[in-house]
This record gives C-alpha cells, sequence and structure tokens, in this order.
C-alpha cells in the first residue's frame, strides 16, 4: 500500500491549537466550549497555548460541535487517516471504484477541517479528484484543479505531488501530452528530492512520463521511464498495467531500432493478452508486430500483422485505423501498387473519419502518387500537399516519425529528378527531426 511513513507531513499543531482554529473558524466561545466539553476555562486556555491536553471526552465533544466527527485531529487520527486515503487511491487504481467511494463517503465533510488542517483537508480532495477522473468525469477534475490552483503556494510537497499528477493526467488523457509531461516531471522532482514523500516509487507516475515521452516521440527518455516502471511494478500477476508497460517498452524500441528486443517482448506480451481475453490487447500487439516489421521492411510479413491486427482491433477507433494506414504504406513500399490502389479506393468509403486521419489518409494517397512515379515531373499537387499540409500536421501532433518517412519520399523524389537544392533541404529537415528526437530531448515545440 501506498501510504507514508508515521509523522511524515503531519501537522505541528497540538489538538488544543487545531481546536482553538476551528472555534474561532466557526465563531465560538471560550465559555461555550466549557458548556459543550465540561472543562473549566483555564483548561481550555491552556490547551490552546500547548500548555495541557484534552481528553478523548473532550476532543469527541469538541468535533461534534465542530460537525467533524470521523475526521482526524490527534497525530494518531491523522497518521491512521492517512493511510486511510491511500487505501482510497489503492482502490481507484485497482479499479474497485464502489469500495474506494463508499470509503470516500465517510470523509464527506472534510471541508470543515481545513481551518485547523489545510494540509489534510487539501490531500483529501486531491484523492477525491483521482476518483473522478477513474470514473471518467474530466470536466469535475478540471473545475476542481482550477479551483485548487489558488491554493499551490500553501501546499505541502505531498499535495503538490498528487497535484501536479492529477493535472498530468487530465492533459494526458485530452492528448496534450507535453503539457501533461511538464506536470508529471514536476510530481517526479518532487519525490526524487523528498524521498519520504512516497515510502515507495510510484509505478504510475514513471509510466505515465514513458507515455507521455513515447507521444512526443523522444524514444530513449520513454524506454528509461518505462523500465522504472518495470523494475518497480511488484505484482507478478498478468494485468492490463503490466502488458501496457511491456508494449509501451516494445513501441520504443521498435523506434530505437532495437528490433530483435522488441520482437522478443511483442511475443510475450502476445501470449499476456490471449491469457486477457481480450480482442483489443491482442489486435494492438499484431499492430506492434506489424510496425517492428515495417521498421525492418518486411513487407509481407508487416502486411500479415496488420490484416490480423484489423480482424480484431474495434471499427472506427485510432488503432484500427492505424492498422489499415500501415497496411497500406506497406503496400505501397512492397510496389504491389494494383492492390495499394484498392486499398486507398477502400479508405474513401469510410465516411466516419476526423481531421487527423482525413489528414493521414489523404496524404497517403499522395505517397501512393510519388512512389509510383519517383521520376515523373508532375507530382506537384502531391508534392504540396505533403509539405503544406501533410508534415506540418504530423509534426503538431507530435508524429515526427511519420514526418521522417513523407521527408525521406520527397528526397528520393528530389534525388531522381536532380532537384538538389530540395532534396538536401528534405535531408536537413529530416536531421533536424532525429536531433529533436534523440539530442536535444525534445527542445522546446
Amino acid at each position: 500500500m501506498g501510504g507514508l511513513s508515521p509523522g511524515t507531513g503531519l501537522s505541528k499543531l497540538s489538538v488544543g491549537e487545531k481546536i482553538l482554529k476551528l472555534r474561532k473558524y466557526n465563531k465560538v466561545s471560550q465559555l461555550e466550549l466549557v458548556e459543550i466539553m465540561r472543562v473549566r476555562v483555564d483548561r481550555i486556555t491552556r490547551a490552546e497555548q500547548g500548555e495541557d491536553t484534552y481528553t478523548a471526552a473532550h476532543i469527541a465533544a469538541a468535533k461534534e460541535r465542530f460537525g467533524i466527527v470521523g475526521l482526524p485531529l490527534t497525530e494518531r487520527e491523522c497518521i491512521a487517516f492517512r493511510e486511510r486515503l491511500y487505501i482510497v487511491r489503492d482502490l481507484i487504481r485497482a479499479r474497485k471504484l464502489d469500495e474506494a467511494k463508499d470509503i470516500q463517503k465517510e470523509m464527506a465533510h472534510i471541508d470543515r477541517l481545513e481551518p485547523c488542517d489545510f494540509d489534510m483537508a487539501m490531500l483529501c480532495k486531491l484523492i477525491e479528484v483521482q476518483l473522478f477522473k477513474a470514473e471518467g468525469d474530466c470536466a469535475t477534475v478540471e473545475k476542481k484543479l482550477d479551483a485548487y490552483q489558488k491554493h499551490l503556494k500553501k501546499m505541502n510537497d505531498e499535495c503538490l505531488y498528487h497535484y501536479n499528477y492529477c493535472r498530468g493526467a487530465l492533459l494526458g488523457h485530452q492528448g496534450h501530452y507535453k503539457e501533461a509531461l511538464d506536470y508529471f516531471l514536476v510530481a517526479y522532482e518532487l519525490t526524487e528530492n523528498n524521498k519520504n514523500l512516497l515510502p515507495e516509487d510510484d509505478e504510475r507516475l514513471y509510466y505515465y512520463i514513458a507515455w507521455c515521452y513515447s507521444n512526443i516521440e523522444i524514444p530513449h527518455l520513454a524506454i528509461f521511464f518505462m523500465m522504472k516502471a518495470k523494475q518497480t511494478h511488484t505484482d507478478n500477476r498478468i494485468t492490463d498495467f503490466s502488458l501496457n508497460i511491456d508494449r509501451g517498452l516494445a513501441l520504443n524500441y521498435i523506434k530505437m531500432n532495437q528490433l530483435k528486443d522488441a520482437e522478443r517482448l511483442l511475443n510475450k506480451c502476445m501470449t499476456k493478452a490471449e491469457s486477457l481475453f481480450n480482442d483489443t490487447y491482442i489486435g494492438v500487439t499484431f499492430l506492434f508486430l506489424g510496425l517492428a516489421h515495417k521498421k525492418a521492411k518486411k513487407w509481407a510479413s508487416a502486411i500479415e500483422n496488420f490484416d490480423k491486427a484489423l480482424g480484431y482491433l474495434p471499427e472506427n477507433t485510432d488503432n484500427h485505423y492505424s492498422a489499415l494506414y500501415h497496411k497500406v504504406l506497406c503496400t505501397i513500399q512492397a510496389r504491389t501498387f494494383v492492390k495499394a490502389r484498392e486499398h486507398l479506393d477502400y479508405v474513401k468509403t469510410l465516411g466516419c473519419l476526423d481531421k487527423k486521419w482525413v489528414i493521414n489518409f489523404t496524404a497517403l494517397g499522395h505517397y501512393y502518387t510519388i512512389k509510383h512515379k519517383m521520376t515523373s515531373y508532375k507530382n506537384y499537387e502531391s508534392i504540396a500537399y505533403i509539405e503544406d499540409v501533410a508534415i506540418p500536421h504530423f509534426i503538431e501532433e507530435h508524429d515526427y516519425f511519420l514526418a521522417i518517412e513523407y521527408y525521406t519520399l520527397l528526397e528520393q523524389h528530389f534525388e531522381k529528378v536532380k532537384s538538389e537544392m530540395r532534396s538536401l533541404s528534405a535531408a536537413k529537415a529530416i536531421k533536424d527531426i532525429f536531433m529533436r528526437c534523440f539530442i536535444n530531448h525534445g527542445g522546446d515545440d
């Protein structure tokens, strides 16, 4: 369980000082406390100054008055409460959301604790945000994080960790991977600078950092953090999370041209996917095997794997379109142009493509035109679309390796038609992208 060591981040205020803050916030006089707690006023004064203590009965009476029954005041209660919050966090990660919600309901009045223990109240709220995120209620997640943003300067490191983790998860879900990475890296830096922040490494944080690096095409850093996630993940069961780690590693091995490692890992992934009886997992694994064979220029086996992927992946999904796209591209690369033309004609019958896939498949049609007639001087329209629409779109979407494929096509074409300057320009663009992905760690987009 991911709780904290006893005493980590606990309030330094005594119970008496906490009750003083609650008393003043709720505009309760000492005399009213005397009546409620059945204690002498001088004892209240001493307790509020940290010079005396309250009994369990005194504390229970105060909790009743301030509406915080079930919420922590004593150090022992705070330790137990924090551990319970991390039980909620672990239940969320295990997708046991009903159990998590049942515990969270017990903390419904956490706002009333804020005047005397802001850190505990905020931690509870940020765990609740993770519950909303797990339920797919991103609108509520964004609304709450926006509201909590004004408290950033007051948050301790533990709360800052969870705030940045939640903000990163939201942005990643929305497809803003570069921005998500910035928040995840702040969370990572907090854990690196404060080893007591969490008693164990957080494999989920490592995985999400790797996921972001993968999506903005910085594969060596994606591999580094995916390996940290794999080494930290101690659950030996076959789960979707362990499968995602291995597939993420394999995908980035492909980008790094470590194809034997990728294929070895993907064969293990196939066994895991089949044991989970999930068609999408099997389909994505076939998709990645196809990408590995495509990278090795094994066009026939790549096409075979993409065909298998299409048999498993749900239609009208990004993964389905990705398998279809790469299948057609490999067909063009194999120079089976009649079959490629048939595939492209089929794509035109698809009526539910979003902007991304309209551009991708339109670009693929122009790729076909240039590849089919590499020495033609009449490819102006196709060249213009690739240069002016497709490649800028790929770069905006962080599909840098896709941009390289099209720049490589243009470089080859310009060489064939003896356009030396344009060929050199395409070669430079390829070099710049490689520098961005492998040397400059992403630079400024």
